[in-house]
């Protein structure tokens, strides 16, 4: 139980300043103000494989900090984490909540040297949120979370999308310890 509430400090603040990059992510006009989300991601699980490694994060849900906010009573269709360009052939297994689950890329942000995963499709509300998981399964050139998540300073981001109109985009952020 302290480890998962160790992770869950650890992943249910966004990350101001010098830990994240100054950059465009997540790439889209929504909001991204975690107060306004009731969804949060905790790390729960890290491993190591012969071919790299394998992290888990679980979903939960809080009640919103503005519960005033549209983006309080959203859906949740799309996960998104920024990608180096040179991490990109490292991810060799996803799952979510135990199904392998398909990769989609996002256009490469050039400028930035990224590109962003998305694990679309997820169908999650408020009140199912808790229990869904989603695994990283990575190898070289970048075998683990803290190598494969952009800019490489061990923080790792992720957008978590409503779907139609796609207009919240909280972001949790977190470092991976």
């Amino acid at each position: 139980l302290s480890m998962l509430a160790l992770s869950l400090m650890l992943w249910a603040v966004r990350v101001h300043g010098a830990a994240v990059a100054a950059s465009t992510f997540p790439d889209a006009r929504c909001d991204s103000e975690l107060s306004d989300s009731p969804y949060r991601l905790a790390l729960v699980n890290r491993s190591y494989t012969p071919r790299g490694s394998l992290t888990c994060f679980n979903f939960f849900g809080v009640a919103c900090e503005q519960p005033e906010s549209q983006c309080c009573n959203a859906d949740l269709d799309t996960l998104e984490l920024p990608v180096p360009l040179s991490c990109r052939s490292a991810i060799v297994g996803l799952s979510f909540t135990g199904t392998e689950w398909g990769i989609a890329w996002s256009r490469a942000i050039v400028l930035e040297r990224r590109q962003n995963l998305r694990l679309t499709g997820l169908s999650l509300k408020p009140a199912s949120v808790n229990g869904a998981s989603v695994c990283f399964e990575l190898a070289e050139p970048c075998p683990t979370m803290d190598e494969f998540c952009w800019p490489q300073n061990s923080v790792c981001q992720f957008a978590l999308f409503n779907s139609h109109p796609r207009d919240c985009c909280p972001i949790v952020a977190g470092r991976i310890p």
